[in-house]
């Protein structure tokens, strides 16, 4: 009879498991706890360009250095006109892109789940294909599409809908 609360999974699938977890720990969490110990930081005009609360050879009181942390670089954000506008047109901007993703992700997702069978690998693979370049490669190819010398310009201009080509790039 198996007891409540343990679990059934020998120590070769938990470990197996705990992979993706060490993953994230490693590669994600880590580097944010990093990034929120630099912000929590004091500034200071040198480099680096903050101050280090922690010190790991000096183990001192855990609770008198959570004190010496600031929030003044958080406080900046609030006071400086320019970094607010920044965020708000960075939310306004991550919205529409969300509702612009949704508006064409679920009629696909749709169009794909009410396809024949034998075509819905295709139709995903298709889907999922553009991700599998290189996030930087996908920047680049956006530049080309959208400068002023660019492919959108330039057959927009070829098929006489424009006479000089219309700045796009680096704007809302």
């Amino acid at each position: 009879m198996k007891r409540a609360g343990r679990s059934s999974l020998p120590i070769g699938r938990r470990l197996i498991l705990a992979l993706p977890f060490a993953w994230l720990v490693l590669f994600f969490l880590v580097p944010f706890a990093l990034v929120v110990k630099v912000s929590l930081s004091q500034s200071v005009l040198a480099q680096p360009p903050y101050r280090p609360v922690f010190d790991w050879s000096d183990l001192g009181s855990f609770f008198d250095k959570l004190r010496q942390f600031s929030l003044s670089a958080y406080v900046g954000l609030t006071q400086d006109a320019l970094y607010l506008q920044s965020y708000i047109d960075s939310i306004i901007i991550a919205g529409l892109a969300t509702l612009c993703t949704l508006a064409i992700a679920y009629p696909f997702a749709l169009a794909i789940a009410r396809t024949e069978r034998r075509w819905r690998l295709l139709l995903l693979i298709l889907a999922i294909a553009p991700f599998w370049t290189s996030f930087l490669i996908r920047v680049y190819a956006w530049i080309l599409l959208l400068k002023d010398e660019g492919l959108i310009n330039g057959v927009l201009i070829a098929l006489g809908i424009l006479h000089k080509p219309l700045h796009i790039f680096a704007t809302n």
